[in-house]
């Protein structure tokens, strides 16, 4: 039951992705290895899967109002979720996120924290990921597209066998 996490220390993190993909944000709470995602596609994008709209109507997923998403409707959330949970810190990637960043950091007293997503940043957090899951620890409460999004991923590693998670080309 996710009523346990209230009140309880987490860590956020932030994919802003392109405005016109599938962003995320999301909360990690170590103590109890569950994570809590929420997703953000805009409508044209959501027009191409049947599963959106479904997953919209479940509540795992926002539906953004035309052709890109909005990240505003990000920070609300998490704005949200900061008078729920205890937000230790959010990690985002830099790249195309740094006024995003100054707005929860400054205007909303988030903690943020730079995390790059090359091998060097990624590798030992992606480890540690695959032995919680291997372990069959990892608490996500049925999120089918947090499931949807795992099944479609790849690690890769590079020649000193530091390894991250991709998302394959297709």
């Amino acid at each position: 039951d996710k009523n346990i996490l209230i009140g309880k220390k987490c860590f956020a993190a932030v994919d802003l992705a392109s405005t016109t993909d599938i962003a995320a944000a999301g909360m990690y709470f170590p103590e109890y290895f569950a994570f809590l995602p929420m997703f953000w596609v805009p409508k044209e994008t959501a027009k191409k899967k049947l599963e959106y709209e479904i997953w919209s109507n479940q509540g795992y997923i926002n539906i953004a109002k035309g052709r890109v998403i909005d990240y505003e409707l990000i920070r609300e959330w998490l704005i949200e979720q900061k008078k729920i949970y205890d937000i230790q810190s959010v990690a985002y990637d830099p790249w195309n996120a740094s006024q995003f960043a100054l707005k929860l950091g400054d205007n909303d007293g988030f903690n943020m924290v730079e995390f790059r997503q090359g091998f060097a940043s990624m590798s030992e957090p992606t480890k540690k990921l695959r032995e919680l899951v291997l372990q069959s620890k990892i608490v996500h409460f049925g999120n089918p597209v947090l499931r949807w999004m795992v099944s479609n991923a790849e690690t890769v590693s590079d020649k000193t066998l530091n390894v991250k998670v991709v998302k394959p080309d297709k």
